[in-house]
């Protein structure tokens, strides 16, 4: 059975900052399409197999099984329900932010 894609309220509010940040005070909107390409990318991967990416290290986020993706220097944080077929986008975050903190 396929798995589907759910984006939670958070992740979207998460992806609206980053990209507002890259178009309006980077003045980069080449940069913004470019990471809004690679994250959809990302997505029809995780379509493709839901395990393709490494459990977080960080013991909490291990324990409760969240994974993340790295995509240029912004990570996307997602964990798996196996008994619903569902990927759940928890959040997206910057490299250099301690995104174990805010999960």
């Amino acid at each position: 059975m396929g798995y589907k894609l759910q984006v939670t309220k958070r992740a979207r509010q998460d992806l609206d900052a980053i990209l507002t940040y890259i178009m309006v005070d980077l003045s980069n909107i080449e940069a913004a399409l470019h990471l809004t390409d690679e994250i959809e990318a990302r997505y029809d991967r995780l379509l493709e197999n839901p395990y393709l990416y490494e459990e977080c290290s960080q013991p909490l986020l291990k324990q409760r099984h969240y994974r993340k993706v790295v995509i240029g220097s912004y990570l996307l944080i997602y964990r798996i329900d196996k008994d619903r077929s569902t990927i759940y986008i928890e959040r997206f975050f910057s490299e250099m932010q301690d995104y174990a903190l805010k999960l």
